[in-house]
């Protein structure tokens, strides 16, 4: 919200927001639920290889990595935001 970013996202789910907090399988639930897509229409994003990436691909959503020691994008990790756009 701070970078008016959300224009560009049907929705935008923080889970401190929302209710269940990640790695809770119920947050990802629960985001399907409240937008009728399922998982593999979704695209999860963050910067915790555990809490985000894995949690992401285990409830059947795709997901990225943000890691920006990285010098460029390989497979599910991200070394710059812009490139999610390769995801979409």
């Amino acid at each position: 919200r701070a970078f008016n970013l959300t224009p560009w996202f049907d929705h935008v789910f923080a889970s401190l927001e929302f209710g269940p907090e990640k790695p809770e399988p119920e947050l990802f639930q629960a985001v399907e639920n409240r937008t009728g897509y399922s998982g593999h229409k979704i695209l999860h994003v963050g910067d915790n290889a555990l809490d985000d990436l894995h949690r992401a691909l285990t409830a059947g959503w795709r997901g990225a990595l943000i890691d920006r020691s990285r010098s460029e994008r390989d497979g599910h990790n991200l070394s710059d935001l812009r490139q999610v756009l390769d995801l979409i």
